[in-house]
């Protein structure tokens, strides 16, 4: 509580030394001390490098089947890991190779049970367990 109060008082504060003590007042009981937590929704957020161009760093979505996803691409834009809930809202953990095939992926089924699977460059299973 105390974090609140002393913003308050540094932006009263400074409104009061550059001349605009009712302003400040304002700024202190409409602003600061009533601020309530804020959701800001989307169906896409990214995650870029700050001041430099590229590709993004992290994205979190909700995709179109109703599963959502947090992806962490690569230099190139390609993604390389990705973790995620299906639509049915079972846990899912994709990681591929450069080329974005999937090569090892860990899941929870819908009773509970892990999954896991390694698959080679062309995509073909070559181990699983269970």
């Amino acid at each position: 509580m105390k974090k609140p109060h002393l913003l308050a008082g540094a932006a009263l504060l400074l409104a009061s030394a550059l001349g605009g003590g009712v302003t400040g007042a304002w700024l202190v009981s409409a602003r600061l001390v009533d601020a309530q937590p804020t959701t800001i929704s989307a169906s896409r957020f990214a995650v870029t490098s700050f001041g430099a161009a590229g590709p993004s760093r992290a994205t979190l979505e909700e995709l179109g089947d109703g599963s959502a996803a947090l992806s962490f691409p690569d230099g190139s834009g390609q993604p390389r890991m990705t973790a995620g809930l299906t639509p049915a809202g079972q846990p899912v953990i994709t990681l591929r190779d450069a080329a974005g095939q999937p090569r090892a992926v860990l899941a929870l089924r819908e009773d509970g049970s892990p999954h896991l699977v390694f698959l080679d460059k062309d995509g073909y299973l070559q181990w699983s367990a269970p």
